[in-house]
């Protein structure tokens, strides 16, 4: 029923692109499942996902099965991006997407990442550790994480546990110079099926000036019932 709403809610807010940032299939017999799902958001835009730990984990099998992961995505409608990205032309105004391979089990890098002027660019990483190797440019970067889950079980407002990977950032929004991290709780569960985070998503409003050049990002949570 969660990936029911979740798909509904998609679909009705009718988004101009969409981002999964990661863990997606936990298990070769979660690719089926994420498929299923994936494919009722039904919204004709752009969409991209990146791999998260648990795909390149020889613990999930997902890697033997990664041209049915690939497939699976395709078929959803959703860009794998490893290492690589895309420019996307809005009636002029442009919004770059790069996305990395996992940090953990994979092997992230920066060398193909070209942020554009006047764009919005945009990086998908899973791990928000990956910050910390976000390159300073003299342009606005905005990286997009998921992973920690928001600690997942919070007693008096603070997390039992943030998986590797976390580093200092374990929800909502960090700031280095001109480079900043949304880090989203995310919908799903990491091992035990607990959860007394609400599960969300996220709304992200890239505003553009009168000569359509990137101006600023907001941010807007939206839990899922």
């Amino acid at each position: 029923p969660l990936f029911d709403s979740l798909a509904d809610l998609v679909n009705k807010l009718n988004p101009d692109i969409i981002f999964l940032t990661g863990d997606q299939a936990v298990s070769t017999a979660s690719i089926e499942i994420m498929e299923r799902y994936l494919s009722k958001i039904t919204v004709p835009c752009a969409k991209f996902a990146v791999s998260g730990n648990w795909e390149f984990s020889p613990k999930t099998g997902v890697l033997e099965k990664f041209d049915d992961y690939c497939s699976a995505l395709t078929y959803s409608g959703f860009e794998l991006l490893a290492n690589n990205g895309e420019v996307l032309d809005f009636d002029g105004k442009k919004l770059a997407v790069y996305g990395l391979e996992p940090l953990l089990c994979g092997n992230p890098s920066f060398e193909n990442f070209a942020p554009l002027e006047n764009a919005a660019n945009v990086v998908l990483g899973h791990c928000p550790v990956l910050f910390d190797q976000l390159p300073q440019t003299d342009l606005p970067l905005l990286m997009l994480s998921g992973h920690t889950h928001g600690g997942q079980v919070l007693i008096f407002g603070k997390a039992l546990y943030f998986p590797e990977g976390t580093g200092q950032y374990y929800s909502g929004i960090y700031k280095n110079g001109n480079n900043t991290l949304f880090v989203s709780t995310g919908v799903g569960n990491r091992t035990l099926e607990i959860r007394n985070l609400a599960p969300s998503i996220e709304i992200i409003t890239f505003v553009f000036d009168e000569n359509k050049n990137y101006k600023e990002t907001r941010f807007q949570t939206v839990e899922v019932y």
